[in-house]
């Protein structure tokens, strides 16, 4: 939220984890629990006097939501944004902090963020994939680590296509992966 704006929310996102770590975000279209989400979010926002993003994590239970995390700073579920909505987290981020009018959260198509755990592929190959998007962060696996994430977005303008595509682009490394592509990876 900005200091003199109303809140600017995101779509809810369905996150797929792998042992505990974010694997792939999903963002919505008309979720049900959308209205129920920005009703608590807004509620804390306000009780807060909250200035800059805040991302929930709620689970579904029994056809309504309950709060897991709260993280008062953008958020690796919300990566989709930077390719997905018309004005990223990380840019309404900076204009909340700075006093500037918020931008639209709006959706632009559907997007998907896919999080590579362990290696990276290579670049060539995941560019090589229509709408994908790589943000490479200059992280490396490192022996012993538990873990390093590299997130993708793919951006699609079919909303059943979008999980799949995710999900695609997921099986495409992994593909790679067993075939000797590009070395051995944690995937």
């Amino acid at each position: 939220m900005a200091v003199t704006a109303k809140p600017a929310l995101y779509p809810l996102v369905h996150n797929t984890h792998d042992n505990g770590i974010l694997r792939l975000s999903v963002a919505s279209t008309d979720h049900p629990l959308q209205a129920l989400a920005e009703d608590y979010a807004g509620r804390v926002l306000k009780q807060l006097d909250y200035v800059g993003v805040l991302a929930f994590e709620f689970f579904e239970v029994d056809g309504g939501l309950k709060a897991n995390e709260i993280a008062p700073r953008v958020h690796n579920s919300g990566h989709w944004t930077t390719e997905g909505a018309e004005c990223s987290q990380f840019e309404n981020h900076l204009r909340a902090i700075a006093g500037l009018p918020l931008g639209s959260t709006a959706k632009v198509g559907e997007s998907a963020m896919l999080n590579f755990i362990g290696e990276v592929p290579s670049v060539e190959q995941v560019i090589a994939i229509a709408d994908c998007h790589l943000h490479h962060y200059g992280k490396a696996f490192k022996q012993g680590a538990r873990w390093a994430m590299q997130p993708c977005v793919v951006r699609q303008s079919d909303p059943a296509g979008t999980d799949s595509a995710g999900r695609g682009v997921d099986r495409r490394v992994k593909m790679s992966v067993l075939a000797g592509t590009y070395g051995s990876a944690s995937l």
